[in-house]
């Protein structure tokens, strides 16, 4: 995940995935925005575990037919050489434990129209892609309109990964 970090030191955003925590912060007076967690099916990706039929050596690898990134020469994985064990799904946005809700929990003095920053984002959004894949932001800015937090997508611009 990609963080772009509140060099601004705008006003702090948190986040929380559960009712107890909810209620917490109610009861200290903040305004809360609860949204429901959906998932971006750019971060989705479908997998295959081989198994080397000769040395009995697992690989999991999203096809049977691979371009390697540097130097972009096709690697195959025949179904002679390599067993199919099983199908599966990886998503690349880890997060905290939830019930397929979250909610932005607001700092006290907050304004409308207000600047802030959010340390975990409840939206999938792509920070930026890195050969070919997408990479999830896990933090972002965004303004506080009265009644939701729109989240500015162009500090996203800046990351540049190298390797």
């Amino acid at each position: 995940m990609e963080k772009i970090g509140n060099p601004k030191t705008l006003p702090i955003v948190l986040t929380c995935y559960t009712a107890y925590e909810l209620n917490k912060f109610v009861d200290e007076g903040h305004k809360v925005v609860v949204l429901p967690i959906r998932k971006n099916p750019v971060f989705q990706q479908n997998n295959l575990l081989l198994r080397n039929r000769e040395t009995s050596f697992f690989m999991v690898l999203p096809s049977r037919r691979m371009t390697r990134q540097y130097d972009l020469q096709v690697e195959e994985y025949s179904e002679d050489e390599w067993e199919l064990i099983c199908e599966g799904t990886k998503y690349w946005r880890p997060r905290k434990p939830n019930d397929g809700w979250g909610a932005y929990v607001l700092p006290k003095e907050i304004q409308d129209g207000q600047r802030v920053y959010v340390a975990d984002v409840l939206e999938d959004i792509v920070a930026t892609y890195f050969h070919g894949a997408a990479l999830p932001a896990e933090d972002g800015e965004g303004v506080w309109d009265g009644s939701k937090i729109t989240i500015d997508m162009k500090p996203y611009d800046k990351i540049m990964i190298i390797g």
